[in-house]
């Protein structure tokens, strides 16, 4: 039985293959660049609620990107009109963050902080924070957290929160205080051209089929494009911020070169770099050891592996990597091991993707009549975001 993506592919491929007129455009029309299609996309895509009032390109580009990690600095959005704090600077109560923090009176105080949230979901809520309790009112929720004498980092609850104006009301302690407020959710599929977001440049139709793609997270769907990238553990230039040693035992899996790294009796990361010619897809392997093993590439795309006690080999979801340097992080438990990583480029090419989604361009490049029909389509069909 077809899954709930494939019969959504199917009948997007459908609707497209036989509506291919819609991509006939006119000589007349003006040339379109980039910024006019990631407009569209945050508009159809039912993204706009993280806009702000007067939107900026950065704007678009952040709700886009899919990063949910948020600091707000307390001193930026509070309301100094209605809110009886002082605004200090000076770092005798520990570090801080930002230009400055607020702090309390000799009495409990209110702060009402006012944000826009670019991206909902379930999110660690967590702040900066002196002394102690301090209550937090989330809509309905009530949460209650507490700092040390000094400034502390305070994970305080997990919370739902849709995209969009918040405000959070904060009941300081007498002799309380409050640097920031920090939201993190596991990042969302970029969704950026090749050379990510350039508002200026003209729109092509390699840009619109690429942002397609991780719009409806068709990666999956794309064959592989040449033979696999591949870095064996003994060769790689690691940085490690434990101690590992290099190992050729066979009883927990035999390596596929000289040898694997092996973690001690504390868990340990392994860092490196790796260069890509160009911003494509790209479908992830590796061969490990650990019950579970996380692997973070540029902070931005956080995997977790349920691994084995033996090395085993684990192919992981295409993500779009930009060209240049990237970076991969790998996070092994007591024990653990690290034996080769993998990297196969996916072909996202014009024709190959225009065989996946069915669109067949006429013109050399997109107008505002093709960008109104894939819309339309965009809406019909919307997103995971």
């Amino acid at each position: 039985m077809l899954g709930t993506k494939m019969v959504k592919v199917l009948t997007y491929l459908f609707l497209l293959v036989f509506t291919t007129f819609g991509l006939v455009s006119g000589s007349q029309a003006a040339e379109l660049t980039q910024r006019d299609w990631m407009i569209e996309l945050v508009n159809t895509l039912d993204l706009s609620f993280g806009l702000p009032d007067d939107p900026e390109d950065t704007d678009y580009t952040q709700i886009l990107g899919g990063n949910r990690t948020f600091r707000f600095e307390t001193e930026d959005i509070y309301a100094p009109d209605e809110d009886e704090v002082s605004r200090m600077a000076f770092g005798n109560f520990g570090s801080f963050s930002g230009s400055a923090w607020l702090n309390g009176l000799s009495r409990s105080t209110i702060v009402h902080l006012r944000f826009t949230l670019p991206l909902g979901g379930l999110f660690r809520f967590s702040a900066g924070l002196r002394n102690g309790p301090h209550e937090f009112s989330l809509g309905d929720e009530r949460l209650t957290a507490s700092g040390e004498q000094r400034f502390s980092h305070v994970e305080i609850a997990e919370v739902s929160l849709q995209a969009g104006a918040q405000e959070i009301v904060v009941t300081l302690p007498p002799g309380g205080a409050i640097d920031y407020i920090e939201l993190t959710a596991p990042a969302l599929f970029p969704i950026s051209p090749r050379h990510n977001w350039q508002p200026e440049q003209p729109l092509e139709w390699d840009d619109i089929q690429t942002t397609l793609l991780q719009a409806f997270e068709l990666g999956d769907l794309l064959s592989a494009a040449d033979s696999p990238q591949h870095y064996e553990a003994e060769d790689l230039d690691l940085h490690k911020e434990q101690t590992f040693s290099l190992t050729s035992i066979e009883h927990l899996g035999r390596p596929s070169g000289d040898g694997w790294l092996r973690a001690g009796n504390l868990p340990g990361q392994l860092v490196f770099a790796f260069e890509l010619e160009s911003g494509n897809f790209y479908r992830p392997a590796l061969r490990i050891l650990g019950k579970q093993v996380r692997v973070d590439f540029n902070h931005q795309h956080r995997l977790s592996i349920a691994g084995l006690s033996y090395l085993e080999n684990f192919s992981l979801k295409p993500l779009f990597l930009y060209q240049g340097t990237s970076q991969v992080s790998i996070d092994l438990p007591a024990g653990g091991g690290f034996d080769y990583f993998e990297l196969t480029e996916l072909d996202s090419s014009l024709d190959a993707a225009s065989e996946l989604l069915g669109l067949k361009p006429d013109s050399p490049a997109p107008t505002t009549n093709d960008l109104e029909y894939l819309a339309a389509l965009l809406a019909a069909f919307g997103s995971n975001r």
